[in-house]
């Protein structure tokens, strides 16, 4: 998960990767098969075309040489960009689906898994401008009640060490 990406970014179908490969990068079963990465022969993704990857320039420093693509500069990462639904957990009719949202796909060995964008507001590409997915969500009260969201880190036993460690 990423606070300041607006998109999910999600990796490609590859040569290089296969079913037990495409599992471990989390890419979820779907219909008894293991997809080898995002299906954009489905009939819900929407081609757009080559761009950059919105990051941040001060996130900048874990990618490799591996994610630039053909066509962009030797400090820009790109990615095949286009739109489809976006949701959460496992597919079925409860599952919280946000529709044409902007997804990214990435073809790099090194940036192993996805990622899941938290930023809120629009991203427009093309003269298209669509909501976030956490924005998505914040549009429909039924689903989430904002756009907030936080969390915790630490040890749940924080006051009551394990025996092993006194």
């Amino acid at each position: 998960m990423s606070t300041s990406l607006p998109i999910a970014l999600v990796p490609a179908q590859t040569e290089w990767c296969d079913e037990a490969c495409a599992k471990s990068r989390g890419i979820m079963s779907f219909n008894g098969r293991q997809p080898l990465g995002l299906d954009v022969e489905s009939e819900s993704w929407e081609e757009a075309g080559v761009f950059n990857l919105p990051f941040s320039s001060d996130s900048m420093h874990w990618w490799s040489q591996s994610l630039l693509l053909p066509g962009g500069s030797n400090s820009t990462v790109r990615g095949d960009w286009g739109l489809t639904n976006v949701g959460l957990g496992l597919a079925s009719k409860q599952s919280i689906t946000i529709t044409e949202q902007f997804v990214a796909r990435h073809y790099s060995e090194d940036f192993f898994l996805g990622y899941l964008g938290l930023s809120v507001g629009d991203i427009s590409l093309n003269g298209a401008t669509r909501p976030t997915y956490l924005s998505g969500l914040a549009k429909n009260p039924v689903t989430i009640p904002s756009s907030a969201y936080g969390f915790t880190a630490g040890a749940s036993y924080s006051k009551s060490y394990p025996q092993s460690w006194q």
